[in-house]
C-alpha cells in the first residue's frame, strides 16, 4: 500500500484550487445634474364629523307639583262625600269616608299637576367630505454619463443628486 504524503503548502494549493470563484462588487459614489424636477400632487380625501342637532317638537311632558294643598283638600272634600253617600250602617260609613278620602286625595293630587312641555334635542354625526390637493413628492429627471434618467423623490433635490453605483463583474466573455 502506498502513502501520499501531502504537506501544508501543497493542501492550501489544493484548497484554493477547490474553491469556485466569487465575483467582487464595486459601488461608489457620485452624483448626476438634474434636469428638471416637477412636484406631483394628488387629491386627498377629508373627512370632518360634524354632530347634527334638532328638536323634536312632540318633546316629553313632564309632571310638576305645584304643592300638596290639591291632594289635602280632595281628601277631605273625598272623606265627606264618601261619608254621605254611605249613611246606612256605622261600619260602612266609616270604609266610605276612608274610601272616598282616598279617591279624593288621589283627585285633588291631579288638579296640582301641571304639564309642561320641554323639547327633546336629538343629535346624530354627518361627515363633511372635501378633496384637497397634497403635495406627495417630485418626478425628478436627471442626466447621467449622457443617458437621461427619471425617479420619484419625496423632497424637492436641489441642482444635483447623489447616486450609488454599483460595478460588478460578468464572467461571460
Amino acid at each position: 500500500m502506498t502513502f501520499i504524503r501531502i504537506t501544508g503548502p501543497v493542501c492550501v494549493a489544493l484548497m484554493l484550487a477547490a474553491t469556485p470563484t466569487i465575483a467582487s462588487a464595486d459601488s461608489y459614489i457620485t452624483k448626476a445634474r438634474v434636469v428638471d424636477s416637477t412636484p406631483i400632487y394628488e387629491s386627498i380625501r377629508h373627512r370632518k364629523p360634524i354632530e347634527v342637532c334638532h328638536y323634536n317638537d312632540e318633546g316629553y311632558h313632564h309632571h310638576r307639583q305645584s304643592s300638596v294643598t290639591g291632594a289635602v283638600v280632595g281628601s277631605v272634600i273625598g272623606a265627606a262625600i264618601g261619608s254621605q253617600v254611605i249613611s246606612s250602617h256605622h261600619d260602612d260609613k266609616v270604609a266610605g269616608t276612608i274610601f272616598g278620602g282616598a279617591v279624593g286625595a288621589a283627585i285633588g293630587s291631579q288638579a296640582g299637576v301641571k304639564p309642561q312641555h320641554r323639547p327633546h334635542r336629538q343629535c346624530h354625526t354627518e361627515y363633511d367630505v372635501d378633496y384637497r390637493e397634497e403635495l406627495v413628492g417630485y418626478r425628478v429627471t436627471y442626466f447621467y454619463q449622457g443617458k437621461e434618467y427619471q425617479t420619484r423623490m419625496q423632497k424637492r433635490p436641489g441642482r444635483f443628486v447623489r447616486l450609488r453605483v454599483e460595478v460588478s463583474l460578468l464572467d461571460d466573455y
